[in-house]
C-alpha cells in the first residue's frame, strides 16, 4: 500500500492524498448512523480527470479497490461499500 501512496502522492501532491486517522474517519461515512464505521486505507482527492485515470492505473496495478465518494450526504452507503 505504501508504494501505491506514493506513486499517486506523485501525481496529486501531498495536499490531495492522506492515510491519517482523522481524514479516514471523516470520509468513511455517510449522513446515514446506521452503517458501521468502514475505514479506507487512503482518501485521495483528484481534482482533474487526468489525474483520476492516472490512480485508476495504480489502483489496478496493485489490486486495490477504489469507491468514488461524492459529498456524502447520501443515505445508501456509497463510502462504506
Amino acid at each position: 500500500m505504501k508504494s501505491a501512496y506514493k506513486e499517486i502522492e506523485h501525481i496529486i501532491g501531498d495536499d490531495f492524498i492522506s492515510d491519517k486517522d482523522f481524514m479516514k474517519a471523516a470520509y468513511s461515512r455517510n449522513v446515514d448512523p446506521a452503517f458501521p464505521d468502514r475505514w479506507p486505507d487512503m482518501i485521495v482527492r483528484p481534482e482533474t480527470p487526468q489525474e483520476v485515470s492516472e490512480i485508476v492505473k495504480i489502483a489496478n496495478k496493485y489490486k486495490i479497490h477504489m469507491v468514488p465518494r461524492g459529498g456524502g450526504a447520501d443515505l445508501v452507503g456509497g463510502s462504506t461499500t
